[in-house]
């Protein structure tokens, strides 16, 4: 078995985690934009750690720096808007339909950017993958959402942010940059993001009065492990494409993530599961083996 593949399939179980997590943060009602800056304060700090123990600051380039700002910041609107859109429709929904849109806008990026092409048989992948939505929503689906249309656009929109942001970690990749160091930068335009959405959101309020009513030392504790699994799915998604992985595959494979968060929400929050979704998820299993 291969190196890049091993990478990539704990790139999917870890970042799996990490959107349950998520899901948790928003069934608490968690403030989505605080949980997420508490989220990645504590990814920095595990990026920090790495960085100090592999390689240090040395190898710090400016070309680095572009890049982490556009990953880190369109990486955190996509997280933001994934928790804003678990509050509408129910995991099963939302994590097969990102599923579907995530692989389809990196792969014309790949296509457009990073002149990867693809066979046959993986077109056949992605014609396929484009029924599943239509396995996932019916008219008896949208009475069990809070809103399904707007929750659909969240989907698009947080899919659309975070294959951009993703595709950042190929041009690292490729020009042999610190994928270590890459990675704590990100992270900190990340924090930058979230304090400022929620000094927004908040301003005309007392920011840091709401900050301390809006923070819990459970919330705490799971912010935690929200940014332990967002760094761990980070440096492997990374690594993969270092090992060499191409972009589209890596992301295909990467985006399997999403059996962990359905599987988990279906056992702790009880949520609606029917044959049509199970269905919908072996369809779509089914157009990442075309893609891979």
């Amino acid at each position: 078995m291969e190196l890049w593949f091993v990478m990539a399939v704990l790139s999917a179980i870890t970042i799996g985690l990490f959107s349950y997590v998520s899901k948790v943060a928003a069934m608490k009602g968690y403030d989505s934009a605080l949980f997420t800056l508490y989220g990645n304060v504590a990814a920095a700090f595990f990026a920090l750690i790495a960085v100090l123990y592999v390689s240090g600051f040395s190898e710090w380039v400016p070309m680095m720096l572009y890049l982490a700002l556009i990953g880190g910041v369109l990486h955190t609107v996509g997280q933001v808007i994934r928790m804003d859109a678990l509050r509408y429709i129910d995991a099963t929904i939302y994590f097969p339909l990102y599923k579907v849109a995530g692989p389809v806008i990196m792969l014309v990026i790949a296509m457009l950017f990073f002149a990867e092409r693809f066979t046959s048989i993986e077109w056949l992948g992605i014609v396929l993958s484009l029924f599943v939505p239509l396995l996932l929503i019916s008219h008896s689906e949208k009475h069990r959402q809070n809103n399904l249309v707007k929750g659909l656009w969240f989907v698009l929109f947080s899919a659309f942010f975070t294959a951009v942001a993703g595709s950042m970690n190929k041009v690292v990749a490729d020009n042999g940059l610190n994928a270590y160091l890459f990675i704590f930068i990100t992270v900190l335009f990340g924090i930058t993001y979230c304090a400022l959405q929620y000094w927004y959101n908040h301003r005309k309020e007392n920011v840091i009065a709401q900050s301390k009513a809006h923070t819990s030392t459970p919330m705490l504790g799971l912010a935690v492990l929200s940014g332990l699994f967002q760094y761990l799915g980070f440096i492997t998604y990374i690594l993969s494409l270092e090992y060499g992985a191409s972009l589209g595959i890596a992301y295909t494979i990467n985006s399997l993530y999403i059996l962990i968060p359905i599987v988990l929400a279906i056992i702790f929050f009880n949520e609606h599961w029917n044959t049509r979704k199970i269905f919908a998820i072996i369809v779509s299993i089914l157009a990442l083996g075309f893609l891979r």
